[in-house]
């Protein structure tokens, strides 16, 4: 075989110059395919490099949106605990499934001559005048059901006995609302 390259190709052209022409085109279409490579090689470096900016500036922007958000929800939180705490009258959140105080101003505390940490330790019920607590448990259940058509987006007004703390029977009037945070 060798010998006959050396004498004549295929096409005519002597044999040498023959592998010297298919050489010559493997080189060039190694060069190309290197080429070619190289192209794709960059292309994805690019590709890459876009993505990561993309998504870069999207979790900028989601980090600031996040952060405007829990700006926002921590003044709204100020503004609430300010008002609360400043309020001229007494407020309390009371949790509805087990009657307990879980938030007091210091006007309440001072209405019924309790600490704050005595009221957190009891329910609306122990302090209520028992010929009330019905009534007043009837009026948790209808702010929590909706079914009374007189109580107007979810508030109840109510004259109640409580006992004071010494054991002095008290009345006063309130509001209860209901929030859907409970």
């Amino acid at each position: 075989m060798y010998i006959e390259l050396m004498n004549e190709g295929t096409d005519g052209k002597s044999g040498l110059n023959y592998l010297l022409s298919f050489a010559e085109n493997k080189a060039l279409d190694f060069k190309e395919m290197s080429k070619q490579r190289e192209q794709k090689a960059t292309l994805q470096i690019v590709l890459v490099f876009a993505l990561s900016i993309m998504l870069s500036l999207v979790a900028t922007f989601l980090f600031q949106r996040n952060r405007k958000s829990t700006n926002a929800l921590q003044e709204s939180e100020k503004r609430f605990r300010t008002i609360f705490e400043q309020a001229a009258v007494g407020a309390a959140l009371v949790d509805t499934k087990t009657g307990q105080f879980t938030r007091i101003n210091a006007r309440y505390c001072n209405m019924l001559g309790y600490t704050k940490e005595e009221m957190v330790s009891i329910t609306f019920m122990k302090i209520t005048h028992p010929d009330d607590l019905e009534e007043d448990q009837n009026n948790m259940e209808k702010l929590k059901s909706r079914t009374d058509p007189g109580i107007f987006h979810g508030e109840t007004v109510s004259s109640q006995r409580w006992f004071y703390c010494l054991g002095k029977v008290i009345r006063f009037a309130y509001v209860g609302c209901w929030s859907e945070a409970e």
